[in-house]
């Protein structure tokens, strides 16, 4: 899973990266996500928030991930999409190379509550 989120993680500038890890592990990810973002300088941001945008966007990598993952096993561990996505997480925190990865997932747990 986590290898769909390598082109992302590997366009960001060092501190986009530094931030992903940082939301990836944090309770609060968005607040860290906004705060983060405004310690960026002001075209790192831009550009980092235009990454972001680009993963929801219809036909693009990440999110044909995800979607082929809840296809796939969403009835495997839970019919409940929470759980699933919280052992997602998990697994994904766990990855040393899956700190963007591991900061959607964070971002779409958080949005879902």
């Amino acid at each position: 899973m986590c290898d769909y989120f390598i082109d992302l993680q590997a366009s960001l500038s060092p501190e986009g990266k530094g931030l992903m890890k940082m939301v990836a592990i944090s309770i609060n990810p968005r607040t860290e996500l906004m705060d983060g973002m405004t310690k960026l300088k002001p075209e790192d941001a831009v550009s980092f928030a235009d990454k972001l945008k680009s993963i929801g966007t219809k036909g693009s990598a990440v999110l044909t991930c995800m979607e082929a993952f809840d296809k796939k096993h969403g009835n495997e561990k839970t019919k409940n999409k929470t759980t699933l996505t919280e052992s997602l997480l998990t697994e994904m925190q766990g990855e040393v190379n899956c700190p963007v990865g591991a900061a959607i997932v964070n971002l779409s747990l958080a949005n879902a509550k």
